[in-house]
């Protein structure tokens, strides 16, 4: 074998350890930052948590907020805080809004099943154009029964 050969044999042979060795330090290196964004995340859920449980003496790393300082990163404001309960209280009040506006527009439609089908109660009996109708207790049972069967 020739110098020639071997040098290019020990060339290519020392160039597949080192992209190995390469490729390993890069993924220790992916490792590591993602440990890091691991840890600071959990710095991140620390602070939230202890904002939602209203310790306010608890910082992100570990020291005491300084009286009226902002608070740090992805703790929520007292801004955000207000305009959300406002926003949850419309969201309460529309909902009460559409609520009653159901319930009137029920009201009318049976209003209006009682004139268009002549619906009538005599003597306990609800009536449709003279025909009996079975008591809506009774129509439950028998779905329940049918239903369940």
């Amino acid at each position: 074998m020739s110098l020639q050969s071997q040098s290019t044999a020990a060339t290519l042979r020392s160039e597949a350890s080192l992209k190995g060795v390469l490729t390993w330090r890069q993924l220790r290196a992916e490792v590591a930052a993602r440990e890091r964004e691991v840890d600071r995340l959990k710095q991140r859920l620390d602070a939230i948590s202890a904002a939602l449980r209203g310790d306010s003496s608890s910082h992100p790393r570990g020291k005491a907020r300084p009286q009226g300082a902002p608070r740090v990163g992805a703790i929520p404001t007292q801004r955000v805080v207000d305009s959300r309960k406002r926003d949850i209280v419309d969201a309460r009040r529309k909902q009460a809004e559409v609520k009653e506006r159901i319930l009137h527009a029920r009201r009318v439609l049976v209003t209006e099943a009682v004139s268009i089908f002549g619906i009538c109660e005599r003597a306990g009996v609800r009536t449709i154009a003279g025909l009996a109708i079975p008591p809506p207790e009774d129509l439950r049972r028998e779905w329940q029964a049918n239903w369940q069967s």
